[in-house]
This record gives C-alpha cells, structure tokens and sequence, in this order.
C-alpha cells in the first residue's frame, strides 16, 4: 500500500483534486502523527477562521470606493496612504469551499467586502458632505483564487518536507520515529505565516470620550508598546480637540502602527489592526 505521505504529494499536486479532498487527507496525516497545531490550520481552511482572525496570506488587499446614486461604485481616494492600506487590507475568514462558492457566485469579477461600522462612519465624516456616499471596499475575485493556489501549494511543501525528513506512513500508519520527528523538525510557521492575536470581529472597546487613560491601557492590552503608546500621547497633545476627523499626527501614528502590523513587528493582521485602532480611537475621540 502506498505511503500516506506520498499518497498526499500526488493529490496536492493534480488540479484534479478538488482542495477539501486534499485538505481532509492532510488532516488525516496531521492526527496520525499528532500535530494538533496542523489539524487546527486544516480544520481552519475547512470551515473557515473564527473571529476573523487569519494567516498572512489570507489578508487580501481591496479598493475603497464609493456609491454614487447615478454613476455606481467610483473610486475614492485618501490622501493617508497608510490609512488607505489599513482600511483596505480585509481579513477572508471563509472556508475554501466558501471561496469557490464566492468565485463562481454571478458573472463579475468582483465582490464588495463589509466595512465595519466605525470605518464607515469615519469615511463617511471625512468626506464634509451633507449628503456623503457609502463606502466600500471591493475585493477581485482573483484574490481568492490565489488563497486556494496558497493552500494548495503549503500541503505539498509540507508533504514535501516530511518525506525529506524520512516520515511516510506506509501502511496508513507513522511508526513512533517518524512522529517523533515530524515533532522535532517540523513547525507550523513553516506554512501558515504569522497569526494576528487580536479579534477583529469582537472587539467590543468600551471607553469615556477623552479619557486617555482607558485608551491606553486598551492599546497595551493588545500588544502596543510602551514607547509607542507614549508616541501617541504626544500626538494627541499635538493634534488638540477634534470633532470629525483625526489630526496629522495621529493620523501619521496609526501608519506607523499600521505598517509594524505588516512587516509583522506587531503581531496583529493588518485588517485586525485596522478595526483596533480606528474603532479605540473613533471612541477616544467621540466621532
């Protein structure tokens, strides 16, 4: 009978497997040989992400337009670029048979992704309408396509390195070596990139308007450090009392933190960034 591993490698790497096929063989090799961090990202790709928070290459760059009630959906530009990438940057939690779903669902190649509501609320203010237009942040369906070639391309690597590492389930079944050594040589991070830690659906802050204590002591809960927080301090200071819209140096101070959540400086998603900080400080600031 032919190895699991190798029986892996061959369906990882025919287009003819459909992807929950190859996933629920891969989750097959993972409880075998006891690795619960593997099962958990197979089971996340199966039924989708919980809370929205997702690997790397599951954060999907959109474009921000607006609806305009004569012209459609027109482009809306910010002038922040950093703004611009957080608010565009959208987390896809959805199963991967979901994602087929949504590639074949109607004849455009595009989908608009939900803004949470204190984006939206901001974008809305920042325009200085009587009448302002609903944003929106819309998704090419290609972008899916590319998480399903990513998934499809992480369980061969992973069925690559574990033959390398002389693991290969003959019979359907790892000898105690083998799992010892998928144990000891193989990690997670290998294939699924960073995790965000923090919830971008639930966040559920809750603060007094500029009580700056509250606000602070949020940020440090989820991983803002000292001398940032401090940096942000000072930018408050700086930018005084406002009404509609946050100041340049707060606003220059989210595009900091913004970029730290992608270079991965700050373990958070972008998106899961974006949602933090607009949503603490739209609080903070009572817009």
């Amino acid at each position: 009978m032919q190895s699991l591993v190798l029986e892996l490698q061959r369906l990882a790497s025919e287009d003819a497997t459909s992807l929950p096929e190859l996933l629920r063989k891969a989750l097959i090799v993972a409880k075998k040989l006891g690795l619960p961090e593997f099962e958990s990202w197979i089971n996340n790709e199966l039924n989708g992400y919980p809370n929205k928070i997702v690997p790397a290459y599951r954060e999907i760059r959109g474009t921000l337009r607006v609806r305009h009630p004569y012209r459609g959906p027109i482009p809306f530009h910010l002038a922040d670029a950093e703004m611009d990438l957080l608010i565009t940057t959208v987390p896809c939690s959805s199963g991967v048979s979901d994602l087929f779903a949504l590639i074949s669902e109607g004849s455009g190649t595009e989908v608009v992704a939900n803004i949470p509501h204190e984006m939206k609320t901001y974008l809305m203010q920042i325009q200085e309408s009587q009448m302002p237009f609903e944003p929106m942040v819309v998704i090419g369906k290609n972008h899916f396509s590319q998480i399903l070639d990513a998934i499809r391309t992480k369980v061969l690597n992973w069925s690559l390195e574990l033959e390398a590492q002389g693991i290969s389930g003959e019979n359907m079944t790892f000898s105690r070596q083998e799992k010892e050594k998928a144990h000891s040589s193989i990690t997670i991070t290998n294939f699924q990139g960073v995790l965000g830690d923090v919830e971008s659906s639930t966040l559920n802050l809750k603060m007094q308007i500029g009580d700056l204590t509250s606000l602070t002591r949020t940020l440090k809960e989820k991983g803002v450090a000292d001398a940032e927080i401090a940096e942000l301090e000072d930018a408050i200071t700086k930018d005084g009392a406002r009404d509609r819209n946050l100041g340049p140096e707060v606003s220059k101070w989210v595009g900091k933190m913004t970029a730290k959540a992608a270079d991965g400086s700050w373990q958070i998603g972008i998106g899961a960034a974006g949602q933090l900080l607009a949503t603490a400080l739209q609080l903070y600031y009572g817009f």
